[in-house]
């Protein structure tokens, strides 16, 4: 796969495909990234996956249409925006330093697809902390499967139904 890399602001600077353990850091021009596609479609976005999308594998070109593409995308199944192994990433990627200034410290999270962006968020002993979610979706922080916490996202704050939202991460026997 050639990346054509013309504009490499933020988080488009890379491109992971999860299922192949590729994270690749892009460069200005071409960028020429390898792998075997395998039997199935697979996943790949920008390093916070605010980007992306789905290469098609199929055993012959001619039965593959656009229309008939865009319909199978939504059937993909999730895979995370860091794939089954963090170990390919930069630790850049994964740990933030909270920014100190005048005795306190802030850092912003970023939610992506069903994800927080950084996983790793650094901050000095003794100092306040200040931690803004730029997120559209709700996140639940979960331990060996078990709800650690939920960031839930709404639309207007003023007319929010708390009874739904413990349902929706904790349903009644």
């Amino acid at each position: 796969m050639i990346v054509d890399g013309e504009q490499l602001p933020s988080c488009n600077n890379a491109i992971v495909i999860p299922s192949f353990n590729i994270q690749k850091k892009l460069t200005s021009g071409e960028n020429l990234i390898k792998f075997i596609p395998s039997d199935k479609d697979n996943n790949f976005s920008c390093l916070m996956g605010m980007i992306s999308g789905v290469i098609k594998v199929t055993d012959n070109l001619d039965l593959i249409t656009a229309e008939s593409a865009a319909a199978d995308v939504e059937e993909v199944p999730y895979e995370s925006i860091y794939g089954p192994d963090l170990s390919i990433f930069l630790a850049e990627v994964l740990v933030k330093i909270a920014l100190v200034e005048n005795k306190k410290q802030s850092i912003e999270i970023l939610g992506v697809q069903l994800e927080l962006n950084p996983l790793i968020v650094v901050a000095e002993k003794g100092k306040e902390l200040q931690i803004k979610f730029d997120a559209a979706n709700g996140y639940a922080i979960l331990l060996d499967n078990n709800i650690a916490g939920v960031i839930e996202i709404v639309d207007d704050i003023n007319n929010v139904d708390v009874e739904s939202i413990r349902n929706k991460y904790i349903p009644s026997n």
